[in-house]
């Protein structure tokens, strides 16, 4: 699985899940809460949405520390990595 594959699952499932997300503004620096406002229950809808799509299994507390959209992408790639 490509990381642009990752990418394009996880703006399609922070399109679904948020208001007002424009796919071509998204930026990997962007955070879910700071740039976007998503709870912690929105950023697990996102998280799960693109995990479910992606067909992968990821565990949360490798998930506990990312700080923005680019260090998501790179643990979902490692994950798809690893299940290869």
């Amino acid at each position: 699985m490509t990381r642009d594959q990752i990418v394009q699952a996880l703006y399609a499932s922070m399109e679904e899940v948020l208001d007002d997300v424009d796919p071509a503004a998204l930026d990997e620096g962007m955070s879910l809460r700071a740039d976007f406002g998503a709870d912690s229950i929105e950023v697990m809808e996102i998280v799960g949405r693109t995990t479910r799509a992606l067909r992968l299994q990821v565990r949360r507390t490798a998930l506990a520390d990312l700080r923005n959209l680019g260090e998501l992408v790179d643990a979902l790639h490692a994950a798809s990595r690893v299940e290869a």
